[in-house]
């Protein structure tokens, strides 16, 4: 379990509470983090605790959306002065929470220094991007595929103040 990994990586450098903190902007029903074996034949997973429930749960049995934002905060602080690649973001995430979770994963990466590269077919999950890219946007680009004449696909760049123009 590559999360399993990085997590335990996370915790030996005491960074748990960062990763809690962030997580619990977006979903804050969630409480303590962990990593705990289910039996000695299976690999460890991240647990959580959870309001009304005297154990920790599997954070993957609470929300795909929660489970989802573990692993890009993991890969995020796994890649310090890097680059995280999230392939359809909008994957595994209710609607409502985008907005808080785009603003959490910025905030993340800035605290690590990562660029992000993320693909989306969801206009919903790029216009959710507004408040953010309303303060900042010399931070952001739009790469958006078109078919040109007789087939051909060109790449097409928008900066940041005309990223809402090309959604």
């Amino acid at each position: 379990h590559a999360t399993a990994l990085m997590f335990s990586e996370l915790s030996r450098r005491n960074e748990i509470e960062l990763i809690t903190a962030t997580l619990q902007e977006v979903f804050p029903q969630i409480g303590n983090l962990s990593l705990e074996y289910l039996a000695v034949n299976f690999p460890p997973d991240i647990y959580c605790s959870v309001p009304h429930l005297a154990q920790k749960v599997p954070v993957g049995l609470v929300s795909n959306g929660i489970s989802k934002m573990v692993a890009i905060l993991l890969h995020i602080s796994y890649a310090p002065n890097g680059v995280c690649l999230i392939d359809e973001i909008e994957n595994g995430f209710y609607y409502d929470v985008m907005g808080k979770a785009w603003e959490s994963i910025f905030a993340f990466s800035q605290q690590y220094n990562v660029q992000i590269f993320v693909s989306s077919h969801s206009r919903e999950c790029l216009e959710a991007l507004d408040p953010i890219l309303s303060k900042r946007e010399d931070e952001f680009r739009l790469l958006r595929v078109e078919e040109a004449d007789g087939g051909d696909h060109i790449v097409r760049t928008f900066k940041g103040k005309n990223f809402r123009a090309a959604i």
